[in-house]
């Protein structure tokens, strides 16, 4: 069974969240510099820290732990936001770029969903 919380089950929003980590690493592999490499492992560490919170959280009820992994997703919003706005610029791939901008945005409506 899965749990709902404020339109968007928990299993969703770490579907949304592992997708954006996937591409990501798919994304560093075919990062030409070793700075843009560096840029994508920082972005990727604030994803993985994301998932690991909702990871550990129990969404069964109104925990501490649900209420940490919102607060990690609300604080976690502005900087994904700026990081993806470095990717833009970073990412030479077309392709790989539209593949992340994609995560990204599927992690970013999960979470506001989710958050509401």
């Amino acid at each position: 069974m899965k749990k709902k919380t404020c339109g968007i089950s928990v299993r969703e929003l770490r579907e949304a969240w592992q997708g954006l980590h996937d591409e990501l690493a798919k994304a560093y592999w075919e990062a030409g510099s070793t700075g843009v490499k560096d840029s994508i492992q920082a972005f990727s560490g604030e994803v993985y820290e994301i998932l690991t919170e909702l990871n550990r959280a129990d969404f069964s009820a109104k925990s501490p732990a649900l209420k940490g992994a919102s607060a990690k997703l609300k604080n976690s919003v502005g900087k994904i936001e700026d990081a993806r706005r470095e990717m833009d610029r970073t990412i030479k791939t077309v392709k790989t770029a539209a593949k992340v901008a994609d995560a990204l945005d599927k992690a970013l409506d999960a979470s506001a969903k989710f958050l509401i």
